[in-house]
């Protein structure tokens, strides 16, 4: 130790580890590092874009790159200020350079997602062993969450890029004592703000804690709290200060007062969902480390009641090692937080998924009782999974090829590997069935993303380039990226028609119930050129379909028009443009 600081210490340094070696053997780990990364880069380009998250990623660059006006996000020509641009700014610098490609975004993402799970390891390693981390990442990058958000949400995958690689940065200066450490902690702090506000602040509320420990309170007198201060606030303030220089302050206060203490107060921002929500969400999203997850935690519960029982602290470092707690609060900071939020999403939670990787890395690299219990418990998921998926294939897409069963035979090796107890190969098996899954799935599950197509029947029926394109009582957002042009953006029946009975060439996305509300006012005017499937996995649509016994696929799709006030000029027969 130096000047009398403790250093991060490894809660199971002394414990044996499930695999082979104990040393930081780095050329293994980097190595296995690379693999689990691997279904990141799988199929980045064979599937359209998804609405409506990842079209926002994709278009606002080309509009920024088209005007050359970096500072002022526009979509469809309308500025898109409810976010900080950087996300914007990356993808834009591809295109400026590379063209346009969703190729770029999603390369983004899965150079994000890599960067994120190298620094999972590293935070395990710094707080446990390098097995720790190991396998802290490997069960970070084989969570489901984690994975599609990565491949769909660009904005989340850069603040989790950016918290995670400051909480790293700032326990390597913990470790090292080396100002550089905290100083970067602040610039990509700053980062994670100008990524999206002030929620990539949050790992401060779980880092002051960790600070606060008796064992931790010298960080407090030795952080450089001035230069780290003018760090963070030039980046984190940089663009929320040019946009007010340039544009008034009216839309820096919205950001701040609507789209995130609005956010977290208000209804109208999204669907209110109960206290409990983010439990059932962690337990589904995190499958299938989920199971061992809980079991730790029973555990530990169980542990600290004997200790206390006994007369023992809760918080002695023997009983409660202070990485532990560190990730404990880290957990508890994002699921508590966000619990009190009116607007709930899903993926606001992600950042929680890591540490509680980490943990489970810690514990499954020492034999420990709640390991050897809770590794058959997932496996035997993971084997009540592999029908599922066999099931899903053959209603989805009959005809499967021989391809189409290795998702399936994939989660029947990492079953019986967890039910082995062979954590790292359990992994790995996860890792070849996330691999085989977007190998398998991203081309056939096309049929169901109908915005691109329908964009390209537009382009091909429109008598004059003069034509308008939207959508109504539908979400396509993507559209404006096909089409490369302002499109309409109808929630309103009555703008909707108006659109429909003007000279000029209209087509309008609709579902069956915006179909037949404009064909009840406008009748045979109108004409349905194409219609095409999208994907619903809604309980009543299934339960709907095994009560009529109609066709497979119908149980889980609906159906999605495309209407134009001229389809006499075009064939207007929409079986002609199903693919089967």
């Amino acid at each position: 130790m130096k000047s009398g600081k403790p250093e991060i210490q490894s809660s199971y340094h002394d414990q044996r580890p499930f695999l082979s070696d104990r040393g930081d053997n780095s050329i293994r780990n980097l190595l296995l590092l690379f693999l689990f990364i691997s279904p990141f880069f799988m199929s980045l380009s064979t599937s359209t874009v998804w609405d409506a998250n990842e079209a926002f990623y994709v278009q606002t660059p080309r509009e920024m790159v088209d005007s050359g006006n970096w500072l002022i996000p526009e979509f469809n020509g309308n500025p898109r200020l409810n976010k900080p641009p950087l996300s914007y700014w990356l993808v834009a610098v591809f295109y400026q350079f590379l063209g346009v490609s969703i190729l770029w975004e999603r390369l983004l993402m899965a150079v994000l997602a890599s960067l994120s799970i190298f620094s999972t390891f590293q935070i395990g390693k710094l707080l446990y062993s390098p097995e720790a981390g190991l396998l802290g990442a490997g069960i970070f990058a084989t969570t489901f969450r984690f994975l599609i958000v990565s491949r769909r949400l660009m904005i989340d995958s850069l603040v989790l890029c950016a918290v995670l690689g400051a909480i790293a940065l700032f326990l390597y200066w913990m470790k090292t004592r080396k100002n550089r450490y905290c100083l970067s902690a602040a610039t990509v702090f700053g980062l994670a703000f100008l990524a999206k506000g002030p929620v990539g602040l949050f790992p401060l509320f779980f880092l002051g804690l960790y600070c606060l420990l008796p064992q931790n309170r010298w960080c407090l007198s030795a952080i450089p709290w001035i230069p780290s201060g003018i760090l963070f606030l030039s980046t984190a303030s940089s663009w929320f200060l040019a946009v007010g220089f340039f544009h008034g302050w009216d839309p820096v206060a919205s950001f701040f007062l609507s789209e995130n203490i609005g956010r977290f107060v208000n209804e109208e921002f999204g669907p209110r969902r109960g206290p409990t929500y983010y439990v059932g969400v962690f337990v589904g999203d995190y499958l299938p480390w989920s199971i061992p997850f809980i079991a730790v935690l029973l555990n530990r519960i169980k542990g600290s009641r004997e200790r206390l029982w006994e007369g023992r602290s809760f918080y002695a470092p023997e009983n409660l090692p202070h990485g532990t707690l560190l990730l404990a609060a880290w957990i508890l900071a994002y699921l508590l937080i966000f619990s009190f939020s009116h607007n709930k999403q899903e993926y606001y939670i992600l950042p929680a998924y890591p540490a509680a990787s980490i943990i489970l890395g810690g514990m499954f690299s020492s034999r420990t009782d709640a390991g050897r219990i809770a590794l058959p418990l997932a496996g035997i998921f993971l084997l009540a999974l592999a029908p599922m998926i066999w099931f899903i294939n053959r209603e989805l897409f009959p005809g499967a090829s021989l391809t189409w069963w290795l998702p399936a035979g994939a989660a029947l090796l990492a079953a019986g590997c967890l039910l082995k107890r062979e954590v790292l190969l359990s992994v790995l098996s996860m890792v070849f069935f996330y691999q085989a899954a977007f190998f398998t799935f991203s081309g056939p599950l096309e049929k169901y993303k109908p915005v691109a197509p329908l964009a390209e029947k537009i382009k091909e029926t429109a008598s004059s380039p003069d034509f308008q394109a939207g959508y109504y009582r539908f979400t396509a957002p993507s559209l404006r990226f096909y089409l490369d042009r302002d499109i309409h953006e109808f929630y309103d029946r009555e703008q909707a028609v108006l659109l429909l009975r003007n000279d000029q060439p209209a087509f309008l996305i609709t579902d069956d119930e915006g179909l037949k509300e404009l064909k009840s006012i406008l009748g045979d005017s109108i004409d349905v050129i194409a219609e095409r499937k999208k994907f619903s996995s809604r309980l009543r649509v299934l339960v709907d379909h095994l009560k009529s016994g109609s066709a497979r696929e119908n149980a889980w799709s609906k159906p999605v028009f495309l209407v134009s006030n001229r389809g006499d000029d075009a064939d207007s027969s929409p079986g002609g443009f199903l693919e089967e």
